[in-house]
């Protein structure tokens, strides 16, 4: 069923005379988070009522609130996936990700073929691991996370990724089992309307960061409360040498925060108005 617009209560009713269904594609698309993405309803209704089930092939995806510092986290719609159900008995393998250049979140066992699908970067989790990946790999295809590329520079410049994909970004820069950020060296976030609090999070992951050397926050609203936390994460930061904050609605104040940041440290920044 591909742009399936039931709900997953109507699907299971859809399903009462099928029990003997042995393949199964599901593809839908919601602007909200609703119970398609529930994984223990999905395994209680693959257990009662298609028990011959040994194909499941399935993409559901929603837009996450793009200005909303409580998208959900994609770590928590993964947890089910891990139970026994799906990766012992059944093995299938599931998927969650956020796709940053539209804030996407998307949930799907994998490979699938989905017609018209966006091949963005996206920050990806897997139902077998605990491991962030930074990849555009294509979901059409079996998922080897070790052979991903080996990013050294991730230019999202005018991808509109707001609050969400920033979020998701951060988080993704700060954790330790992350090996493909390792290589990142260049980062360009340019007009992505991230403001203040997007600033926050790039400052987040930037206050540990080891190998980011050049940023670029050109033309991102973030205003002197933004440039104030990039500035404290400088602080701590002694890798980056190039940042671009031109265009962000900095005054004098602001220009102070950085001017002081600045006094130990080798960045060159740009904040042309």
């Amino acid at each position: 069923m591909n742009d399936c617009s039931l709900s997953l209560e109507n699907f299971e009713l859809l399903l009462q005379p099928i029990n003997t269904l042995r393949h199964l594609k599901l593809i839908s698309r919601s602007r909200r988070l609703d119970s398609m993405f529930d994984g223990y309803r999905w395994e209680n209704i693959i257990r009662t009522k298609l028990p011959a089930l040994c194909n499941f092939q399935c993409f559901f995806s929603y837009i996450a609130f793009a200005r909303s510092t409580h998208a959900s986290n994609i770590e928590s719609l993964i947890v089910p996936f891990r139970a026994p159900f799906w990766v012992q008995e059944k093995r299938w393998l599931v998927c969650c990700a956020c796709v940053l250049r539209h804030s996407n979140i998307w949930l799907y066992t994998t490979p699938i073929c989905v017609p018209d699908i966006d091949t963005s970067f996206r920050c990806e989790i897997l139902s077998t691991n605990d491991s962030y990946h930074l990849t555009k790999r294509s979901i059409h295809t079996i998922i080897n996370p070790a052979s991903d590329e080996n990013l050294t520079e991730l230019n999202l410049q005018q991808h509109l990724i707001f609050l969400t994909g920033a979020r998701y970004l951060a988080n993704f820069m700060q954790q330790s089992k992350v090996f493909f950020v390792q290589t990142i060296t260049k980062l360009d976030l340019a007009q992505n309307q991230l403001h203040a609090m997007g600033a926050q999070y790039m400052a987040d992951a930037l206050r540990n960061n080891v190998t980011l050397t050049t940023l670029n926050l050109y033309d991102n609203d973030t205003g002197n409360e933004g440039i104030k936390y990039i500035a404290e994460a400088l602080v701590h930061n002694t890798i980056l040498k190039i940042l671009d904050i031109g265009e962000n609605k900095i005054t004098a104040n602001g220009v102070k925060f950085l001017t002081d940041a600045l006094q130990n440290n080798t960045v060159r920044s740009s904040y042309e108005q």
